[in-house]
């Protein structure tokens, strides 16, 4: 991924939580579905940026936490701990504030 690509792909992801912030902020009802929608895409872009297997989104969080999916799928672990750690968190997290989502 060129440097020009990766700086447009990180204003895709700043613009995407901008656009959460004002779908909360303005406490539309679709949020949550909006909310769990651009994790599904965050997830998908940064398996891009590291250059691993796009899972599909149904299966993202089998994939994280499910040791049995590994040997079902014959997949390899996700690489960045930490941010998966994070991103299971945000799926199962409770949000009490707007401070939370980011």
């Amino acid at each position: 991924m060129n440097k020009t690509i990766l700086e447009i792909k990180k204003y895709g992801v700043w613009n995407a939580l901008d656009n959460l912030k004002d779908c909360y902020e303005q406490e539309r009802k679709d949020f949550n579905f909006t909310y769990h929608n651009e994790l599904a895409n965050l997830f998908m872009e940064y398996c891009q940026f590291l250059n691993v297997e796009m899972i599909p989104s149904y299966q993202i969080y089998a994939y994280l936490e499910d040791p049995i999916y590994f040997q079902k799928y014959s997949k390899l672990a996700f690489p960045d701990v930490a941010f998966k750690n994070m991103f299971v968190h945000a799926v199962g997290g409770q949000r009490t504030t707007g401070d939370d989502i980011i």
